[in-house]
């Protein structure tokens, strides 16, 4: 289950997470050729690949008008360990794959979201 800008949508689907560690620009090599990390912040960007079931396209149809609408950002509930998170972000890419039609149903396939973080969610 998912929460995008406060709507709860309830698509089976895989959420994979990668974390980002941003450093500042005085990280780098020094002088005695060793390296200087000044990690600032950690962002949280996710991966969803989502499966529709049939029954509910009309409900898919929703959640990817919202996804491509061009907003600046959404807020998102997302699993994270044995809890959820909160993270405001913006779709980096959306995608699906027209499948075919059932009965006058468009049905759509491999659905991947990618929401990369605007804001960290753990600072230094």
């Amino acid at each position: 289950m998912i929460w995008i800008d406060s709507v709860m949508y309830d698509f089976p689907c895989d959420i994979s997470r990668k974390v980002r560690i941003v450093s500042s620009d005085v990280s780098g090599m020094l002088m005695d050729r060793t390296e200087y990390n000044d990690a600032l912040a950690t962002y949280i960007d996710y991966t969803l690949k989502v499966a529709i079931p049939i029954d509910k396209m009309d409900r898919y149809t929703s959640f990817f008008e919202r996804l491509a609408a061009p907003a600046n950002s959404h807020t998102f509930r997302l699993p994270y360990n044995q809890d959820t998170i909160d993270i405001v972000g913006k779709i980096d890419s959306l995608s699906d794959v027209y499948f075919r039609d059932v009965g006058g149903i468009q049905v759509w396939r491999s659905v991947t979201v990618n929401i990369k973080a605007l804001e960290p969610s753990k600072e230094a």
